[in-house]
């Protein structure tokens, strides 16, 4: 009796336990049914909401930077928005570098469907454990996905659509074609698109020259392009050894102290090492740039062995090529995205004058700026290095502007403009808009109108007058004169020649012989001149009849708006081309990224004068350097 009533609740407690396994099961299940049904909605959702995409325009989604070349075709800027990008052929690719990336990535890229089942069971596991979506299922072409149709939210949402996007693109799109999408898009760190970028910043090399080292270094990167970039930045002290060092000058802020005396001498090292130009230097005294050295980063370095042991263990390696690139020394050396000793200024004036000649062929203003920055063109321009390099040299020369001065602004002062213009063909061969001014997009006086002065008259007083029945030996009285207020105007800045010839007047600079050969000629005659030769900058009666260039000032110089440089040049280039007048060009030629020729230029070519009086013109201006 006494053991069938102790039996009796264990069997109760037994049955009990049973039925609440039962529960947690059944409850399991639905909970697990319901998520599924879910999912799965949420799948249908996402899916039937997704924008249409058209795998086989892919290449057309690819970004490329636009690239501008000399006048040799020598690489003078890589145009970037942002990033820099540049696009290769999977041929070009080492098939190491290739191979690191699907090893690290996604070593089951050649066997899936754009979706890696295994891999998504396993991060959605990660990610229920640890209440996040921190673990990434992404295969290559989901994230090629996500590279060019979606975005880089962190969500569910994104990430159903990624799938169901690498689906389609399997659907159409070879695995080499996929990977070659992959390998052009990935963001590898320091403002960087690409495997090719990748190898010009980090090896200053072509993508087709890497190593397996420095193949698996930059596979590794993409995993965290900030952590993993392949090197970092290290202050310089101006005792250390600068043989071989890579200098990275990096744009400064509102925050960057002002250089110390021992930056300084840092600064002067540099340049007499040879790593750095006079106009960095001058960049980097001012404090717009401040410099560091680019050293291998050791987070790359472990995350390029883990992408070595990755490799080996899906066999793309051997034990012995494994162990070669393990202890290979790899060494970072920094490539260029512009030509170090060339300002800004004429780059600047290129890109605009490339948004001009697309928008001439066709393209809205819109897309001619998108396809500036990233539609991979080929700018070919008319600029001649070795011209520039050296006016920038002189330019920027201290020596060549004594007496000068700083401005409250910090710009030094007298300020100057130069345009160095080939007269038979328009091609502009160098251009600088100031001295002593750094950075991008800045200022850019030979592209903006200031007063003349004396330089206007033989463009706007005596070419005309000889086209109008002057000669050089034509006959003026140099003395005071008064105007009808009864004032001696204009003055000449020194003695006065009485009766005198045209030719002396040029070579005197006369203002009261240019006054009056002015008078002669007609102020509407002389503007028909300037125009001709390509002033642009003419204010005319029609358009402001209060204040305007229609009176006898314009003679000195005096005008409303200025002149350019550029236009000045062009002006004067007419007179040593026999009088024909050629509209400047800073562009030859645009391809795009397949050498399809987008846009050619054409010279614009007018006769403004005769021969014969460009001749005499010349010939009198030669007097003003002989004689005056």
């Amino acid at each position: 009796m006494d053991k069938d009533l102790e039996k009796k609740p264990n069997k109760k407690k037994k049955k009990r336990k049973i039925n609440f396994i039962r529960l947690i099961s059944l409850i399991t299940a639905f909970a697990v049914f319901a998520g599924g049904i879910t999912a799965v909605a949420a799948a249908l959702i996402v899916v039937k909401t997704a924008e249409p995409i058209d795998p086989t325009k892919i290449s057309e989604l690819l970004d490329e930077s636009s690239f501008i070349f000399d006048d040799k075709g020598v690489l003078i800027e890589k145009i970037s928005n942002g990033e820099y990008r540049s696009m290769v052929p999977l041929s070009q690719i080492p098939e190491d570098l290739q191979n690191a990336v699907i090893a690290v990535e996604d070593e089951r890229f050649r066997e899936h469907n754009g979706v890696d089942v295994k891999r998504i069971f396993g991060a959605l596991w990660y990610d229920i454990k640890t209440l996040s979506l921190a673990q990434g299922a992404s295969t290559i072409t989901m994230q090629v996905a996500k590279n060019l149709y979606t975005t880089m939210d962190k969500t569910w949402t994104r990430k159903l659509k990624d799938a169901y996007y690498a689906l389609e693109i399997e659907k159409v799109l070879s695995k080499d074609q996929i990977l070659h999408a992959y390998l052009n898009t990935i963001g590898l760190g320091r403002g960087t698109r690409g495997v090719q970028a990748a190898a010009h910043v980090y090896f200053d090399k072509d993508v087709s020259e890497l190593n397996l080292p420095e193949a698996a270094m930059i596979a590794g990167i993409t995993q965290n392009p900030y952590k993993f970039s392949a090197y970092v930045t290290a202050p310089i002290s101006p005792d250390e050894d600068f043989t071989g060092m890579q200098v990275s000058l990096i744009p400064s802020n509102s925050e960057t102290p002002a250089p110390t005396a021992e930056d300084l001498k840092v600064f002067d090292r540099l340049l007499k090492n040879g790593l750095i130009s006079n106009l960095e230097h001058n960049q980097l005294v001012k404090n717009d740039y401040y410099a560091r050295k680019a050293v291998l980063n050791p987070d790359s370095k472990e995350r390029q062995e883990v992408v070595l042991k990755m490799m080996l263990k899906n066999e793309y390696i051997t034990e012995a090529q494994y162990n070669e690139a393990v202890s290979y020394p790899v060494e970072i050396k920094l490539g260029k995205k512009k030509q170090s000793n060339i300002s800004s200024y004429f780059a600047d004036k290129v890109k605009a004058e490339a948004v001009t000649a697309l928008e001439s062929v066709g393209y809205s203003a819109e897309d001619a700026n998108e396809i500036l920055y990233g539609g991979g063109l080929r700018i070919y321009s008319t600029l001649s290095t070795s011209i520039q390099n050296i006016l920038e040299e002189e330019v920027n020369n201290p020596a060549n502007f004594p007496g000068s001065w700083i401005d409250e602004d910090g710009i030094p002062q007298p300020q100057v403009a130069s345009v160095i213009m080939d007269q038979y063909t328009g091609q502009v061969k160098a251009l600088v808009g100031g001295r002593g001014i750094s950075g991008n997009k800045i200022y850019n006086r030979a592209l903006n109108p200031r007063q003349p002065g004396s330089s206007i008259k033989p463009v706007a007083v005596y070419l005309p007058a000889l086209e109008n029945g002057f000669t050089a030996g034509s006959g003026v009285v140099d003395e005071p004169i008064k105007d009808e207020k009864g004032e001696y105007w204009p003055k000449n800045f020194s003695t006065y020649d009485g009766p005198t010839i045209l030719r002396n007047l040029v070579i005197k600079s006369s203002n009261v012989g240019a006054v009056q050969v002015a008078e002669k000629v007609g102020t509407k005659k002389m503007i028909e001149y300037m125009k001709n030769m390509g002033i642009s900058t003419i204010v005319t009666r029609d358009m402001n009849s209060a204040v305007n260039d229609e009176n006898l000032s314009m003679a000195l110089g005096g005008m409303t708006k200025g002149v350019t440089p550029l236009d000045l040049t062009a002006a004067y280039a007419s007179i040593a081309n026999s009088g024909k007048y050629t509209k400047p060009v800073f562009i030859t030629k645009i391809e795009n990224t397949s050498g399809t020729v987008l846009y050619e230029s054409t010279p614009e070519i007018r006769q403004i004068a005769t021969a014969q009086n460009a001749y005499i013109m010349t010939d009198i201006m030669k007097d003003v350097v002989n004689r005056g």
